[in-house]
């Protein structure tokens, strides 16, 4: 039986390492945002793309470059200030410069988000230049190696503990955990969510996650911190 329990914890830190197979869908983070599915797709955050308005004073912006074109990127990201990206500077890639420096500086605060989150700017030049806020793409991050294995050091349980550990087993095999993965690939920290019920067994399984290497999300192309949800 404590051969068996020491098994049972380790395959739980081998599951934990494994992170979410591409299609398992969990969600991220506690604004219900992106989604992690294992592949690309349209960013699920926010659900409706707020007014353009609401972001930046597209009015500011659209007298100083009036005739530009180009597509462009802002992206919010967790723990960081908002970041202007240019995704197509069109066919002036010096007044994309000035684009790009005039939509940053034209930025309306938002609140802080634990989620990275952002939107596509199309800047349609003309007689009357107009900004056209668009859904991004977002990539969830991703584990360098999906299967790990990770050793463990279970001590003997003291027969006196049976008991209490047989009643907890159910509750011993569901667990839910997630690592902030920066933009480096580097996991940031990790929050338990759901423990195993076993101190030792939570250990594991986060110094399991911290010392992972992913491949970090990416908003619109742009690598960003985002959190990676593993659960069993």
């Amino acid at each position: 039986m404590i051969r068996h329990l020491g098994s049972l914890i380790t395959c739980l830190v081998i599951a934990a390492c494994a992170g979410n197979t591409p299609g398992s869908g969990t969600p991220s983070g506690e604004r219900g945002g992106q989604r992690q599915s294992g592949r690309c797709g349209p960013a699920a955050f926010p659900v409706m793309l707020p007014p353009l308005d609401s972001i930046i004073d597209s009015s500011a912006v659209a007298s100083e470059v009036e005739g530009a074109s180009g597509v462009y990127l802002i992206a919010f990201v967790i723990d960081g200030p908002p970041i202007v990206g240019v995704l197509d500077p069109g066919t002036d890639s010096s007044a994309a410069a000035i684009v790009q420096r005039q939509i940053a500086n034209n930025l309306k605060p938002q609140p802080s988000t634990r989620d990275p989150w952002g939107l596509r700017v199309i800047v349609s030049g003309g007689e009357n230049t107009a900004l056209i806020p668009a859904r991004t793409e977002f990539c969830p991050p991703t584990m360098d190696e999906e299967r790990r294995v990770v050793r463990t050091s279970i001590q003997a349980v003291p027969a006196s503990q049976m008991p209490s550990i047989r009643s907890n087993m159910r509750i011993r095999n569901r667990f839910r955990y997630r690592a902030l993965v920066g933009a480096d690939g580097r996991v940031v920290r990790v929050e338990v969510i759901q423990s195993t019920g076993d101190l030792s067994a939570d250990s594991d399984i986060t110094r399991a996650l911290e010392r992972g290497r992913y491949q970090p999300a990416t908003l619109g192309g742009l690598p960003v911190a985002a959190w990676h949800q593993t659960s069993r």
